[in-house]
């Protein structure tokens, strides 16, 4: 291992715990012998080769053009393919056990949500200059998408719907939003009372124990558990900002 990339992260927004998770997911694609842990508020990454490992993925999907589409031409909730990593995004209509996670409604499209959020990722500026790297970098005003709880708002928030008065941009942040869409997909559920959960382990692991861990079927020493809900954002959903909660039985 030689350094290491640390991100700056809010453990209370599930968008920046799956950002965390998606890019550690395309680190472990690109690169060798990635491990990550979280300590506080700051996610640790380390690869083999690789002083920056998220500097050199976010570098490197920038040079892979064109790399988003859908796997069924003319369907609005189609699987996405991320050529450039690659992935197959389906998590808001997949068929395995897990539960269906839909952000997006009305007239939008997997497909074109995905897009926006790379086009949007490749026009930020690249690397941590040497610190630690915020998720909440090269911030833009767009469409959010409901992944990332620093962007979420209702109706009861403002005193009336966005979407009526065509006021349906805002500022986001592309680094969570491409990253916690494959952050999402990679990892393994756990839901209980309508409330979805996921724990940030404290040790070093690769990412396939990784995601054991935050989905809480691999006990690891340090974990910390959060739980949130899904709540209406105009016509769409979005998630909110998580709880702590004590963990039982946890591993020292």
């Amino acid at each position: 291992m030689t350094g290491g990339s640390v991100i700056r992260t809010n453990l209370c927004n599930p968008g920046h715990f799956f950002a965390c998770c998606g890019m550690m997911f395309c680190a472990d694609r690109m690169l060798d012998g990635v491990e990550a842990s979280f300590d506080g508020d700051m996610f640790i990454m380390t690869a083999a080769g690789s002083d920056d490992p998220a500097g050199t993925v976010i570098g490197r999907l920038k040079d892979r053009k064109g790399t988003v589409r859908a796997e069924i031409q003319g369907s609005a909730s189609s699987p996405v393919l991320l050529d450039g990593i690659p992935a197959r995004l389906d998590f808001w209509d997949h068929f395995d056990d897990r539960p269906k996670i839909k952000l997006f409604a009305g007239q939008q499209t997997s497909e074109a949500v995905l897009r926006r959020c790379y086009d949007s990722l490749c026009e930020c500026d690249q690397g941590a200059g040497g610190g630690p790297l915020d998720w909440k970098r090269c911030p833009q005003v767009g469409l959010p998408t409901g992944i990332d709880s620093d962007t979420r708002w209702t109706a009861a928030d403002v005193g009336f719907g966005l979407e009526v008065q065509g006021m349906k941009k805002m500022r986001t942040y592309p680094l969570v939003e491409y990253f916690a869409h494959v952050g999402v997909q990679g990892y393994g559920w756990s839901k209980a009372d309508d409330e979805y959960r996921y724990r940030a382990w404290g040790r070093p692991l690769p990412y396939r124990p990784a995601m054991a861990a935050a989905a809480g079927a691999l006990a690891v020493g340090g974990a910390r558990l959060f739980s949130f809900r899904l709540e209406r954002n105009g016509s769409n959903k979005t998630f909110n900002m998580a709880r702590e909660a004590a963990l039982r039985h946890a591993p020292h």
